[in-house]
This record gives structure tokens, C-alpha cells and sequence, in this order.
């Protein structure tokens, strides 16, 4: 039986500036997180992503399985 490890860190880059959260809040959008650093250039276009006016580019790395 295999174990695996999970981070409670969620890590990603913003303007090349890498940002680590600890246990971040699941409920916070990437729209609240940036205007909260204060990157208020960001704008809300209809809040649900269909319209396109928003977006975050997402890379995900996978993590390899632990043997």
C-alpha cells in the first residue's frame, strides 16, 4: 500500500514574482487575492467565466506517485 503526501500550500507566480500561500482559503478568488496585494488592475467581467473578460493562465506540474 502506497502513502501519499499532499502540501497544504498552494504555490504560483504573478508577474514573474513567485507567491506561496499557506493553507489558503478555498473560497478566495485569484481576483480577491491580487486586489488584496493591491494589483487593483484587474477587473470582474460577469463573475462566473464566460464571458472572457477574466483569466489567470493555469501550468499544472505534475507530482510523480510515491512508491
Amino acid at each position: 500500500m502506497s502513502v501519499q503526501s499532499y502540501s497544504n500550500t498552494l504555490t504560483f507566480y504573478v508577474n514573474g514574482t513567485r507567491v506561496a500561500l499557506q493553507n489558503p482559503d478555498p473560497e478566495m478568488t485569484l481576483l480577491q487575492y491580487l486586489r488584496g496585494t493591491g494589483l487593483t488592475g484587474t477587473k470582474l467581467g460577469c463573475g462566473e467565466g464566460g464571458c472572457g473578460k477574466y483569466r489567470g493562465d493555469l501550468e499544472f506540474t505534475s507530482i510523480p506517485k510515491l512508491q
